[in-house]
């Protein structure tokens, strides 16, 4: 009886269908569930390529020995609609080839006669396939989106007005039963089918408001898919109410140049894209104008410390003080390393000094020992250089700082140098290139003379290093953080600059700084995006719909992204960063055990000391944020537009890879 149950179980084990089985599940994951992207078609389109093979074997085997014959030919023909999937675009086409594969692999369950270990193998390759398909389908029937917009972006105060509603189906599969009506209520539409990418016009009536101002108009609307499932959504539509238009009864389309500035720290002369930074310069002020206090920036990269520091610069900033601007990253690099020598340091210090004092109109003493005459502008790099030497930089700068401070003496100013992006004197430091005694000639200057006192702005990583040159020279200042704009304030920068030429519904302006998190810098450059969408689109009104499109383009060639994900500096952070966007809608809030246990399911296992400094690291450079209490706190990408780039730019399954290897290599 045993032999003849061990003759049963190892039956089959040569059959050619068995073993395609077993080959092809290698291409498959062991779980649906698993699959990230179900409309991501290409192993299903491999497998029917594959399958074809295997079908043509047993169609001309005249011995038939296998159980599963039937089953692989029908098979074969359910699955062969998919050859070739990947290239099907998303829409109709594509939903009827995925129902008709459902349908066909249906079929074949029966054909599977027996329960031995082949007969199971097929039947688990058959569900697995039909759940996929089953998934996609249900992806697909679920992509539903519909953009509501008006040309008609200004409204008279008290007429009335018509205006033509545009209703685009911009999602892959046509609708049914489209109704649309508006509050307050100035006219409905309907239609009883809009296919993929088609528009409906809807013609509204209504008079604008008593005052002028900002007008909202709701849109709502609701449809069936195409398997009958309820579906509705709102949107606002904003106009500008107005007293008068122009006689020409139209609207001036062309909104002109984007006020928004997306590179260049933001000065003074622009601050009609400046804010939220009111309270914090006058902090430093009170901290420098008396006692001369040094004040320490932090923040990460494009935060805003250099467009405040430019908004200290001068003569009109802080009273009693001369505010100098130097950026060490304009100063000359080394040869031998990464880095800026020494010598060029102080080179860069004197010369921004001097270019400062000339604004005074006044004779300006240079480090050579030569002045230059008040409106001329040549020569101060060259005297940097002869009166600042290699061998006794230091002392050369010094001996320049108190002839600076004494000729600043006669218009009684003080001497302010602001340095900017000052740790990357580390970069010298570690590479031998500057000396580690600049910190401490810093620190002596700001003791020794109480008419200079020094702005020093770094990333929130400074914190970190703890060599005695730099402790000794931060343990002097007042630190003061550089982060995301105040909500009043973000919403002041989205509308204010195009006051007049765009006009902002409530949640498009919630959802730009949503996306941004408020970061100044990429809010900025995200209104940039609506902005010369607008100009493209001719359209005056910004939608929420339009805020998300910006936001996708946005993410396609912006380099912030790719320098923050750089930043994260070990290939396990990244994938913690993809973690978190992945799960971000996930029912299971991401604390450090779920991390840990997620980090374990996909083969990275680390102690907790570790994933916490991981954690930390990655919150210093704001890249992930700590939701609600530290016991129970979970984590979340901090800014949502870096998940959007995380999705379009970055192979989940490759970063992971990626992170176990480190992982692995870690351990060895």
């Amino acid at each position: 009886m045993l032999a003849f149950l061990a003759q049963l179980l190892t039956q089959g084990e040569d059959d050619p269908i068995a073993q395609w089985i077993d080959k092809a599940a290698m291409g498959l994951p062991l779980d649906v569930d698993a699959v990230d992207d179900p409309l991501d078609l290409d192993p299903l389109d491999r497998l029917a390529s594959n399958v074809h093979e295997i079908r043509n074997r047993v169609a001309h085997d005249s011995r038939g020995n296998s159980a599963l014959a039937a089953w692989i030919l029908a098979f074969n023909e359910a699955v062969s609609g998919l050859r070739g999937v990947r290239a099907i675009p998303q829409g109709p086409g594509l939903l009827s080839v995925l129902q008709e594969s459902i349908r066909a692999l249906k079929a074949t369950m029966p054909l599977i006669k027996g329960h031995l270990p082949n007969e199971a193998k097929a039947r688990s390759l058959t569900r697995l396939v039909s759940t996929w398909l089953d998934r996609a389908c249900s992806a697909l029937l679920g992509k539903v989106k519909v953009v509501v917009s008006t040309n008609a972006a200004t409204l008279p105060v008290g007429e009335m007005v018509e205006i033509s509603l545009s209703v685009h189906n911009q999602g892959p599969l046509p609708l049914r039963n489209l109704n649309i009506s508006t509050s307050p209520d100035w006219g409905q539409g309907e239609t009883d089918y809009l296919a993929e990418d088609a528009k409906m016009a809807v013609e509204l009536v209504g008079t604008g408001p008593k005052k002028a101002g900002t007008f909202t108009l709701s849109v709502e609307w609701s449809a069936n898919t195409l398997d009958g499932q309820p579906i509705d959504g709102v949107r606002e539509i904003a106009f500008n109410v107005v007293d008068t238009i122009s006689d020409t009864g139209g609207i001036d389309l062309d909104i002109g140049g984007s006020p928004y500035v997306c590179g260049d720290p933001v000065r003074p002369e622009r601050n009609d894209v400046f804010f939220g930074r009111e309270e914090l310069l006058d902090q430093i002020r009170r901290q420098v104008v008396q006692s001369g206090n040094v004040v320490l920036l932090e923040g990460n990269r494009r935060s805003g410390k250099s467009s405040i520091l430019w908004h200290l610069e001068g003569t009109n900033a802080v009273p009693g003080w001369l505010g100098v601007y130097c950026s060490l990253q304009g100063a000359e690099g080394s040869k031998d390393g990464v880095g800026v020598p020494t010598v060029e340091v102080f080179r860069e210090m004197a010369k921004s000094i001097a270019k400062s004092m000339q604004t005074l109109d006044d004779k300006t003493p240079l480090p050579d020992g030569t002045v230059l005459p008040p409106g001329k502008k040549l020569g101060i790099a060259k005297a940097c250089r002869y009166g600042i030497g290699e061998t006794s930089s230091f002392s050369d700068f010094r001996d320049y700082v108190e002839v600076a401070l004494e000729s600043l003496s006669k218009h009684d100013l003080g001497l302010l140098l602001m340095l900017d992006e000052f740790d990357k004197l580390q970069e010298g430091i570690d590479s031998g290139v500057t000396s580690p005694q600049v910190p401490e000639n810093i620190r002596f200057l700001v003791q020794t003379y109480t008419r200079f006192c020094a702005i020093l702005t770094g990333s929130r990583r400074l914190k970190r290093l703890r060599e005695e040159y730099w402790s000794a020279l931060y343990g002097l200042g007042t630190r003061f953080g550089v982060t995301s704009l105040p909500p009043e304030y973000a919403r002041r920068l989205v509308t204010e600059p195009v006051k007049g030429r765009l006009t902002y519904s409530r949640e498009a302006v919630e959802r730009a700084i949503f996306l941004t998190s408020g970061q100044p810098y990429l809010l900025q450059c995200l209104c940039n995006r609506v902005f010369d969408m607008s100009a493209q689109l001719k359209t005056r009104s910004v939608t929420l719909d339009l805020v998300d499109q910006a936001g996708n383009a946005l993410v396609e060639d912006n380099e912030h992204f790719a320098s923050l994900w750089d930043y994260a500096q070990s290939n396990r952070r990244r994938f913690i960063l993809a973690l978190c966007h992945k799960e971000a809608d996930s029912p299971d809030f991401l604390r450090l055990g779920v991390i840990q246990e997620r980090l374990f399911s996909y083969g990275i296992e680390v102690s907790d000391e570790i994933l916490i400094e991981d954690l930390e690291f990655l919150r210093e450079l704001e890249l992930i944020e700590l939701v609600g209490e530290t016991s129970g706190g979970h984590y979340v990408l901090a800014i949502p537009l870096m998940g959007t780039w995380i999705e379009k730019q970055q192979d989940f399954a490759a970063v992971k890879s990626k992170a176990r290897f480190e992982t692995e290599d870690h351990h060895e």
